[in-house]
């Protein structure tokens, strides 16, 4: 099946892919996904988003996907999300991924999407030369 008609699919129906429709079983589909094109369907998307945060650069694309969702409010307690708060994650989750994939696709966009992801690594003060894997 072509990707985007599996994503539309995954976005749209789950449950015609075997998914419940929530964050955690979408993004466990999504990893699966990625694994079976060797990494390249996620490829920059972690870095996409810690741009997009403007934090988290030690957070897996999960955990930043939830912080996009939930902004400054946090992570809607020790019970877990609530229904309604998976819905909107998820929603978060495929609005990204639209747009991380459309600038992927433009000319040089995972170059782009790598350096400006460098750029703003720079600003960050706690980037040094000592950092593991500094960039010069």
């Amino acid at each position: 099946m072509e990707l985007q008609r599996t994503l539309e699919l995954l976005r749209r129906r789950p449950g015609m892919l075997g998914v419940d429709g929530s964050f955690g079983q979408t993004a466990a589909f999504l990893e699966g996904v990625n694994v079976g094109q060797q990494g390249g369907l996620l490829q920059g998307f972690r870095e996409w988003l810690v741009v997009q945060v403007g934090d988290g650069a030690n957070l897996t694309w999960r955990a930043l996907v939830v912080r996009l969702a939930n902004g400054e409010s946090g992570s809607g307690g020790s019970e877990g999300p609530s229904a309604d708060d998976e819905r909107r994650i998820t929603r978060v989750l495929f609005d990204q991924l639209d747009q991380f994939l459309a600038a992927r696709e433009s000319t040089d966009g995972l170059l782009k999407i790598y350096d400006n992801y460098l750029k703003w690594l720079r600003r960050q003060d706690w980037y040094t030369p000592n950092s593991p894997s500094y960039l010069d």
